[in-house]
């Protein structure tokens, strides 16, 4: 997958929740659709992280300071 924004992820995941919800497709492609899903989902904790991490080093840069 391409290096999309956080947003933008959450957006796409939004479009497959919703075509799953439908119950229109294949078991097939149910199941490709779910792993893409799954996918987007392991990349946005992934950013999560990164900006938890990112928060954590200008609190605790603040607490040097207070």
């Amino acid at each position: 997958m391409k290096k999309n924004s956080f947003e933008e992820k959450l957006e796409e995941l939004e479009k497959i929740i919703s075509v799953l919800e439908k119950d229109e497709l294949d078991l097939k492609t149910s199941v490709s659709t779910y792993k893409k899903g799954i996918s987007i989902i392991k990349e946005c904790e992934k950013d999560l992280d990164k900006a938890r991490k990112e928060l954590k080093v200008i609190s605790d840069e603040e607490d040097i300071f207070a």
